[in-house]
């Protein structure tokens, strides 16, 4: 099964049974010494700012949490996360700001409601990657898990690679009314492999180059049109000034 199906799935399960999931980041207490989290197979420990009683928090808040219907799986909404992962993957985390998620989104659909985005850095599994989201360890608006549980939020995209340091990034974006800007069918499948997910997005990605190549040499093709416009009344003028000037010469060496 692929990580962003596994994700799916995790994100599905707290969002159905909010309560169902209480046992799960409880278990996280027990891998705490002092802020510092030690998971169980994971070489290096994990420095938070709040510890154990951030998960703690977290557990609480489930336990009283409405259920709430599964997320649907998009495609227009998961191209935009491949593409800003993509994105952040090439200008860093340090510039992640001088990203334009407003370009991303246009090009592939628009949305009239909610559309919320998700980042996550560092963990190695579905699990760990949903419940640091629902934990929001540092942000006291705890942003993440209000998304992730937000009844106003339906459809959503998700996608996850390995960065330059082996840390996983997972990017999640989830919307309202997400529509797609061909209005094709918008339902993703995310049962695909690595393999195939490489396949499919360096295919998309020849797709953009070429209709960008496209577009340049149609704007090109219609610069070039608006010269010849321009030039043709200038050329008329010219050849009108030179008609003169001969005319006034030829009048002057008549004598007259």
């Amino acid at each position: 099964m692929s990580i962003r199906k596994q994700i799916l799935e995790e994100i599905n399960s707290v969002r159905t049974n909010p309560s169902g999931y209480v046992d799960k980041i409880l278990k996280y207490k027990d891998y705490f010494k002092g802020k510092i989290l030690y998971i169980p197979g994971e070489k290096v420990g994990i420095q938070t700012n709040e510890g154990a009683p951030a998960y703690e928090e977290a557990a609480n808040y489930l336990k009283t949490a409405k259920n709430n219907e599964a997320f649907i799986p998009s495609k227009g909404l998961t191209n935009i996360a491949n593409d800003y992962l993509n994105k952040v993957l090439d200008v860093g985390m340090d510039k992640i700001d001088d990203i334009d998620m407003n370009d991303i989104i246009d090009e592939y659909g628009s949305f009239t409601k909610q559309f919320n985005q998700l980042l996550e850095l560092g963990s190695t599994t579905a699990e760990q990657i949903v419940i640091s989201l629902l934990v929001s360890d540092g942000d006291s608006t705890r942003e993440y898990r209000k998304h992730l549980l937000s009844p106003n939020l339906k459809k959503i995209g998700i996608a996850s690679k390995k960065d330059n340091t082996n840390k996983n990034l997972t990017i999640i974006v989830a919307s309202t009314d997400f529509k797609n800007k061909d209005d094709s069918d918008d339902k993703e499948n995310f049962e695909e492999n690595e393999e195939e997910r490489k396949k499919r997005e360096e295919a998309q990605k020849r797709e953009k180059e070429e209709k960008k190549i496209k577009e340049k040499a149609e704007k090109t093709i219609l610069l070039d049109q608006k010269k010849d416009k321009n030039l043709n009344p200038m050329t008329l003028i010219g050849i009108i000034l030179l008609i003169l000037l001969l005319l006034l010469l030829f009048y002057k060496l008549s004598g007259h």
